[in-house]
């Protein structure tokens, strides 16, 4: 059986992907897909380990948990650093790769990568009302064109602290893993690009480059932020049966 791994970024966990994860289950279930989240390390129902400083480290502790020799790993932003990672590590064990939304230091200048603007300016104009915590409803305005400034969605991201949240010197170890990261090359799985041209956090020419990089069609999701499972989740299940399926 073909699995699908649904691989997040930083401060996030499998938690995030909301209906999505759902939702592309169902919408694959006739193919006899396997879609599953995992958490890496320092977040999620990991969140009390320590996060690595290496993308290589997180991608080492995945590649562990993966069953089979077709995985189909599908990451959003630092999710998708770990993701092509893993394909280098482990070509038995990953077929493909979807790269959302991300960057690599060695063809994007850190200001590309990271818009230290647009999150001074998304902390300004978070939602403040309610039970929130400033960080989620910072990190939601920041990353989704569709909901960053919906209350209920702020609440709820807020109310996944409760239980795992991610710990101030883990994220900043995975800032520091994510601003070091750099192309794998000569990678044998075919890779695919995805990118939200309205993405704020991460410029959308460090996707371009990626596909430049590794010579595949870029892919553009014209109303999406960073977060495209979050603001075009159906455009975006479409687009991996597309490239997944064939």
């Amino acid at each position: 059986m073909q699995s699908w791994v649904l691989i997040r970024g930083l401060m996030r966990d499998k938690r995030h992907w909301r209906e999505f994860e759902d939702d592309l289950t169902v919408q694959v279930a006739a193919n006899k897909i396997d879609v599953i989240a995992l958490d890496t390390l320092g977040n999620g129902t990991l969140s009390d380990c320590t996060s690595p400083l290496t993308i290589t480290a997180y991608a080492k502790a995945l590649v562990k948990q993966l069953t089979g020799n077709d995985n189909c790993l599908i990451g959003l932003s630092m999710g998708a650093m770990i993701a092509l990672e893993m394909a280098r590590l482990a070509p038995q064990k990953v077929s493909k790769v979807v790269v959302i939304n991300a960057s690599a230091a060695n063809l994007s200048p850190w200001y590309a990568r990271f818009n230290l603007k647009a999150i001074v300016t998304a902390y300004l104009g978070r939602v403040k009302q309610g039970a929130v915590h400033w960080l989620e409803c910072t990190a939601l305005k920041l990353s989704s064109e569709r909901y960053g400034d919906n209350q209920a969605m702020c609440e709820h991201w807020s109310e996944l602290r409760l239980d795992y949240r991610s710990k101030m010197h883990n994220v900043v170890r995975q800032i520091w893993a994510c601003a070091n990261f750099q192309t794998p090359d000569n990678l044998q799985q075919p890779i695919f690009v995805f990118n939200g041209s309205s993405d704020r956090l991460v410029n959308p020419s460090c996707s371009v480059q990626l596909s430049l990089y590794y010579k595949t069609e870029l892919i553009e999701f014209e109303a999406a932020g960073h977060d495209i499972s979050l603001d075009c989740p159906a455009a975006l299940i479409a687009q991996l049966e597309k490239v997944l399926l064939s």
